[in-house]
């Protein structure tokens, strides 16, 4: 078969068409788009209920003592209404990272079912929702580590606090019961 020009028209292209582009940005907590990974998640969700309910919980307390606890109580529904609403928007980035429709961030109300948030994967590189976040730093893992280890913490305090007291009910009984004292 005689080349054109030197080229052969039925030869392959060289060009590299699947190539992966290392694209990647910088998520923030407040923003609307793109995708979070599973460390990120539960760092936003975490800065999300500190930013919220401590502030909230604060007011609502003032509100309650200065004003009576039906405005004490409209301003703890309103903080539990952001906190919601903050949750769904991070959960639905959440959703973008695994490649599923932001609608699906609505099973976060579905016990059990929405830890798929903290133990499903995302997709490794871009898809239709955006590229992959950066790489996280140490502060948000530490900040992702922290709501988990708080309920760690009281699981164990919840579990120890009854049994000490049982001890401590039963060391008083045995002291009473021993004769000559």
């Amino acid at each position: 078969m005689a080349e054109l020009g030197g080229v052969n028209p039925y030869q392959a292209p060289n060009v590299a068409v699947d190539r992966q582009v290392d694209e990647t940005y910088q998520p923030s907590l407040f923003s609307l788009r793109g995708r979070i990974g599973r460390i990120r998640y539960l760092a936003f969700q975490t800065a999300n209920y500190f930013l919220v309910v401590v502030p909230f919980g604060v007011l609502s307390g003032l509100a309650t003592s200065s004003f009576g606890p039906f405005l004490g109580g409209l301003v703890a529904v309103l903080g539990w209404s952001a906190l919601v609403i903050m949750s769904l928007i991070v959960t639905r980035r959440r959703c973008h990272d695994m490649g599923w429709s932001g609608w699906a961030a609505l099973m976060v109300f579905v016990p059990l079912i929405n830890l798929l948030f903290v133990f499903k994967a995302g997709d490794t590189g871009p898809n239709q929702y955006g590229p992959p976040a950066e790489k996280h730093s140490k502060g948000t893992v530490f900040v992702a580590l922290v709501f988990p280890l708080i309920a760690l913490l009281g699981i164990v305090a919840a579990i120890a606090i009854p049994a000490y007291q049982n001890y401590a009910k039963q060391a008083r009984h045995a002291q009473y019961q021993q004769p000559g004292q």
